[in-house]
């Protein structure tokens, strides 16, 4: 299947079934890097916000981790996982 969603294949297979787990080690790992890196960035003051999938991966940032992502902002996030992928046009990439 070809994905014209500019992430590529690999991307998509590697978070199938995996909602939450591998992009939030993803994300916190990036922000350790960038936190030893730049000095200037405060881990009290990062913020996390997203809709979508981008939604559901904030509710999970904001109940998986001890990094205090100040006043999270979502918006037309998946609360239902199972009614979501009963409805999405490409099931086969979303569990």
């Amino acid at each position: 299947m070809l994905f014209e969603n500019g992430i590529g294949l690999a991307f998509v297979d590697a978070v199938t079934k995996n909602w939450g787990g591998s992009p939030y080690r993803d994300i916190m790992t990036g922000l350790d890097f960038v936190f030893k890196k730049y000095a200037f960035i405060h881990p009290e003051k990062i913020a996390a916000a997203g809709a979508s999938y981008g939604g559901y991966l904030v509710n999970w940032i904001a109940g998986h981790t001890t990094c205090d992502f100040s006043d999270p902002k979502i918006g037309s996030t998946p609360s239902d996982v199972i009614a979501a992928h009963l409805v999405t046009a490409t099931p086969q990439a979303t569990f």
